[in-house]
């Protein structure tokens, strides 16, 4: 798909498009905001937004999405904002999120998670906001010393928690 040329940002949504597979998007430097939202998306090819290099905002929530590939947002340094809610992830491989450094919001809740995925420890150093909402999380264990620092709202809500880590919650200090 080609942008048009302006001189301001661009904003898209293709909500309601049926798409059953993540589709590469060619880019351009003024796509901040992508809502992908509502679809019937299964599949995520690598790094679909490679040329959307100043996206910001990126939604790709009520889909059916399953796994995401390692490179899925390797291109896409500046994302501030993902929500992948209402999917069907059970797990994020470690590395898949690590690119992700101005990540500041991140949404997970809705899915089929278990335990808190090794992918998301990558970013929590950054992140600040945390929806893990809705999930089967019955584990929360962080080991990690430098991780989860900026975290000031963590949401569990509704999950199945049984054991969470001694000293978990000490690494979220400004919770």
């Amino acid at each position: 798909m080609d942008w048009p040329t302006l001189n301001k940002s661009l904003e898209a949504h293709f909500n309601h498009m049926q798409f059953n597979h993540l589709p590469k998007l060619l880019g351009s430097d003024m796509v901040k905001i992508v809502n992908l939202d509502n679809n019937v998306i299964e599949t995520v090819k690598s790094d679909p937004f490679k040329q959307c290099k100043n996206l910001e905002s990126l939604s790709i929530s009520n889909n059916s999405i399953h796994d995401l590939p390692k490179d899925f947002l390797k291109s896409t340094t500046l994302l501030r904002f993902l929500s992948l809610s209402h999917n069907l992830l059970s797990d994020i491989e470690r590395g898949v999120l690590s690119h992700l450094t101005s990540l500041r919001t991140m949404d997970l809740s809705y899915n089929k998670l278990k335990t808190l995925p090794s992918g998301i420890v990558d970013v929590l150093d950054n992140v600040e906001i945390l929806n893990l909402e809705g999930n089967e999380i019955i584990f929360v264990q962080i080991t990690e010393r430098k991780s989860a620092s900026s975290v000031k709202i963590l949401n569990l809500a509704s999950n199945k928690l049984t054991l969470v880590g001694a000293t978990t919650f000490q690494l979220f200090q400004n919770l």
